[in-house]
């Protein structure tokens, strides 16, 4: 099994840049064999980018009714994601288009942990707001902790 890190996002979109911003931070954290990776298009690339076999921790930026900066997780492979709990970002399909999508074709992987990072600046030209910026200390290192458990494994 290969733990592997997603953090989804836009550089240029202020808040949606979170996910990108935290694999950043968690590359230099992980242990060996552990994959981060930053994704920048469409989350649909995720399908190509996971096996089944594999436990996967994604980080992304939503729009959701809670506070900028408070983090959503979900357990997708315990079920579907809902949908009003985790809107989308600035992509072209949704992250949770993509791994219902999986879903669908047989290629989710056998762990998948979803964290959805509150934001509020979404427009191209934006700066990461102050809660979502002082979010990614926490979140980072509650990921490392996450994927030096499943690394344990």
């Amino acid at each position: 099994m290969t733990v592997r890190v997603f953090g989804l996002g836009h550089p240029d979109r202020g808040d949606d840049a979170v996910g990108l911003l935290i694999a950043d931070h968690l590359e230099p954290l992980v242990p060996p064999g552990v994959v981060v990776r930053r994704v920048q298009g469409s989350p649909l690339e995720l399908l190509d980018a996971w096996d089944p076999t594999d436990a996967v921790l994604l980080v992304d930026a939503v729009r959701a009714p809670a506070p900028p900066g408070d983090v959503i997780r979900f357990d997708a492979a315990a079920g579907p994601l809902p949908r009003g709990a985790m809107g989308g970002g600035t992509h072209d399909a949704s992250l949770v288009d993509a791994v219902e999508l999986a879903r669908v074709l047989g290629r989710m992987p056998a762990h998948l942990v979803v964290y959805g990072v509150v934001g509020e600046r979404f427009d191209v030209g934006d700066t990461m707001s102050a809660a979502v910026r002082d979010a990614v200390g926490t979140l980072t290192a509650r990921i490392a902790g996450d994927v030096a458990d499943r690394a344990a494994r």
